[in-house]
C-alpha cells in the first residue's frame, strides 16, 4: 500500500472531482493528503478542456441538484473519450426515484472503471432489496464479498464497498 502511495506522490495525478456540496472539502484535502492535485468543478463551460487535462474523473451524486445532471453525464462522456478512468459514488441511489434514475443513466451512458459505494448502495445496483435510508448503510455484518464480485461483473467495472467488508483471500 505504501509503494501505491509513494508511486501517486510520484506522478502527483490532477483528481477532477464533481462531486457533491458536503463532501467537498473532505475530497480536496483527501486528494492532497496522498498525493495528488485535486481539481472541482460545477462548470459546463470547461468540461471538454478540463477532463483532457485531467488524470482521471470522479461523478459524486450526493447533492442532487438537477442542473448538474446533464453535466456528470458530460464529463463521464468526455472522460470516456479521452481515455480518463471514471468513478461513480452513486451516493444513496436507493433514496429516491431521481437518484436512481441518475444513476441508471450514469451507467448506461458512460463506461465507469469504478463504483464506489457503501454496501447497501452496491447491493441496490446488483438488484437486490436494501435496508436503507439516505446515505446510511445497514451492514449486517455478513460476507458481503460475492456481492460486490457479482456487482463487478454486472456492471463490468471494479466495484468497492465501503464499511465493514470481509477481504476476499
Amino acid at each position: 500500500m505504501f509503494n501505491l502511495i509513494d508511486k501517486v506522490k510520484e506522478v502527483n495525478p490532477l483528481v477532477l472531482h464533481y462531486t457533491n456540496n458536503v463532501t467537498i472539502t473532505d475530497c480536496a484535502n483527501t486528494t492532497l493528503a496522498i498525493g495528488a492535485s485535486p481539481l472541482m468543478s460545477f462548470s459546463y463551460e470547461e468540461v471538454e478542456d478540463i477532463v483532457k487535462v485531467s488524470n482521471s474523473v470522479v461523478i459524486n451524486i450526493g447533492t442532487m441538484n438537477s442542473e448538474l445532471l446533464d453535466l456528470y453525464v458530460l464529463a463521464g462522456k468526455a472522460a470516456n473519450k479521452y481515455n480518463k478512468p471514471v468513478i461513480l459514488d452513486p451516493v444513496g441511489v436507493f433514496a429516491t426515484n431521481a437518484r436512481t434514475e441518475i444513476t441508471n443513466r450514469l451507467l448506461n451512458e458512460v463506461k465507469f472503471d469504478v463504483v464506489r459505494g457503501n454496501i447497501s448502495e452496491i447491493q441496490f445496483l446488483g438488484g437486490l432489496n436494501v435496508k436503507g435510508k439516505g446515505v446510511d448503510s445497514f451492514d449486517d455484518g455478513a460476507d458481503s464479498s460475492e456481492i460486490v464480485i457479482e456487482v463487478a461483473k454486472k456492471l463490468e467495472c471494479v466495484v468497492v464497498a465501503s464499511g465493514k467488508i470481509d477481504l476476499i483471500s
